[in-house]
């Protein structure tokens, strides 16, 4: 079940993202200034910039760590953890400006790649 969930919401955003003229790509890997490739579940690009959404299936505080460790490295403008949270992972997350978005809003989701979108084409 929880496969063909991450398979809808893949369909959902990759109709967004075209209809925008950017690119959706799936577990795209992203080599970071340290050298070392870093894999994200998704990616969209467009002109010079690359938001990333990992979609996990519990998030705890550890991820929120890792995730924010490939932002720093690869330099992505912004990064989305699409998942079932607890209190301290959340926490983290907004210390270390990570957006988390519950798995169960595909439609919060949507808004908050599409602000982003805006922020950068302005």
């Amino acid at each position: 079940m929880e496969r063909k969930s991450n398979e809808n919401c893949i369909d959902y955003l990759k109709k967004i993202i075209s209809s925008l003229g950017l690119e959706l790509v799936e577990n795209a890997q992203i080599k970071g200034k340290s050298g070392v490739n870093h894999l994200f579940k998704l990616v969209i690009r467009g002109n010079n910039d690359v938001m990333a959404i990992h979609i996990l299936k519990h998030l705890t505080t550890f991820d929120v760590c890792r995730i924010y460790i490939y932002k720093i490295d690869t330099g992505i403008s912004q990064l989305i953890l699409y998942s079932n949270s607890n209190n301290d992972a959340l926490k983290t997350a907004s210390q270390l400006d990570v957006s988390v978005i519950d798995k169960n809003d595909l439609e919060k989701l949507r808004e908050v790649i599409l602000k982003h979108i805006e922020l950068i084409r302005a």
